[in-house]
């Protein structure tokens, strides 16, 4: 597993309206492992910081570091989940997740791929075409396609939020037992606190494209919304996330 270092990290773009900063001055640390959450009001940098860590876009100042468990920069696997799942309609569900892995042997290839299907829950379906899914099936599929490759980095951009809120509470339960069965470094973009607080180590709210706050998260898996100290939880992060400028 990777550790994340981020040091004073810069984005700038020009727009039409000038020059506009979504990162400016971004520090953090994650831990090998760590599943944190970033939240935070539109424009706040989160989706830039998420396609920055992807090295989807290059930081205009700062760094990031991927540290190895021996303490080395080394360069990670990362794969990311989208809002959408982006399958393509005329390939079934396993040729689908196959293309994420289509240069390997075709051994390795149907290994790995036999293995994601068996551990997403999808192997009943691994013939059927995405109309054939519902939302929350073409969601796991997008999640298989991203987990066949063993990544060390998962990247989660609003990953759950087009589901309804009975498959989004399924969809977590399953999610916290695939990391329990493969370990990896989570960083999850969402603007649902509720989900952040039931699937986080650690919550990071970003404002004005840096850390504005952090909570460490120390309750025990699995959490729902009954769980103790959820809902309290939830409320305080939201009441700062209302309050900021």
């Amino acid at each position: 597993m990777f550790r994340i270092e981020i040091d004073r990290l810069v984005k700038r773009f020009h727009g039409e309206s000038g020059l506009v900063e979504p990162v400016k001055d971004l520090s953090l640390s994650l831990e090998a492992g760590e599943v944190c959450s970033v939240i935070g009001q539109s424009g706040c940098g989160k989706t830039t910081l998420l396609r920055l860590i992807a090295g989807l876009e290059r930081p205009d100042g700062g760094r990031i570091a991927f540290v190895d468990e021996s303490g080395r920069s080394a360069e990670p696997v990362i794969s990311i989940v989208f809002q959408e799942p982006r399958l393509f309609p005329w390939m079934n569900v396993r040729r689908n997740i196959e293309l994420a892995v289509r240069n390997l042997p075709e051994d390795e290839r149907g290994r790995k791929v036999d293995a994601v299907l068996d551990l997403v829950g999808l192997k009943a379906v691994a013939r059927s075409y995405p109309v054939e899914l519902s939302g929350g099936m073409a969601q796991r599929v997008g999640l298989a396609r991203a987990l066949v490759n063993d990544p060390d980095i998962l990247l989660m951009d609003e990953a759950f939020g087009s589901l309804d809120a009975l498959m989004r509470q399924r969809l977590y339960r399953e999610f916290v037992d695939i990391l329990e069965k493969r370990p990896m470094t989570v960083v999850l973009v969402t603007h649902d606190v509720t989900e952040a607080v039931q699937l986080s180590g650690r919550i990071v709210l970003l404002a004005a494209g840096s850390v504005g706050r952090s909570w460490s998260i120390g309750l025990p898996y699995p959490r729902s919304l009954g769980t103790e100290g959820v809902g309290e939880l939830a409320e305080q992060v939201l009441s700062e996330l209302f309050n900021i400028d």
